[in-house]
């Protein structure tokens, strides 16, 4: 993951789109399109409306953005799109907190290495994991939230950790906790006995 890359620049003929990745652009998307596998084969197979729609979402609604995918398709067809596919997988990667390039596996690969025991691999949910993390624990507001990324949420998260580790004397005894995995959510009955003990530390009970 790349938890500083605010924002992926693409342009054509003097056209200049300022893409930023966040977990509101994600769900975005995901609501669309219900797979990041499909846009992964959507950028992949040079699919307009998958293409348009990741530049929409991640511009803000921009009409820059849909100003350079027509000038790029009326300049020389499809064809010229091939140069959008490495900032537009950069993209979908940063928003949805895949580690490497995704296109190098199949979506099927992807969920394997996330899955648990017992437990199959759902993107939304770890979406909607990554979101609990940064307003319930981390206190942060839903824009700040939907504005970040998973990875930039995941740092936050590790150094939360460390940080209540280092109050609380327990210093490296719990250090694989600082490793952020959004599907090791504690229950609700934790997160109320986590946001009362810190409270309670910081004299705001």
């Amino acid at each position: 993951m790349q938890p500083l890359r605010s924002e992926i620049v693409v342009e054509h003929n003097g056209t200049v789109v300022h893409l930023r990745p966040s977990l509101r652009a994600a769900y975005l998307l995901e609501e669309k399109h219900k797979s990041f596998g499909r846009l992964v084969e959507g950028v992949q197979t040079l699919n307009i409306t998958v293409i348009e729609d990741i530049l929409d979402v991640t511009s803000d609604h921009n009409p820059d953005a849909r100003r350079l995918l027509i000038g790029k398709v009326t300049d020389n067809g499809v064809r010229d799109l091939q140069h959008l596919l490495l900032p537009l997988f950069d993209v979908i990667a940063t928003c949805y907190g895949v580690d490497g390039d995704p296109k190098d596996e199949t979506p099927e690969q992807s969920a394997k290495k996330r899955e648990r025991p017992g437990k199959s691999f759902s993107m939304r949910r770890m979406l909607d994991e990554a979101y609990t993390i940064a307003t319930a624990w981390l206190g942060w507001s839903p824009n700040e939230a939907l504005d970040s990324t998973p990875a930039q949420i995941a740092m936050s998260w590790e150094a939360y950790v460390k940080r209540h580790n280092a109050m609380t004397g327990q210093g490296d005894q719990n250090s694989n906790a600082t490793e952020f995995d959004p599907r090791d959510l504690p229950t609700d009955e934790e997160v109320r006995e986590g946001i009362a003990r810190l409270r309670a530390m910081s004299g705001r009970a």
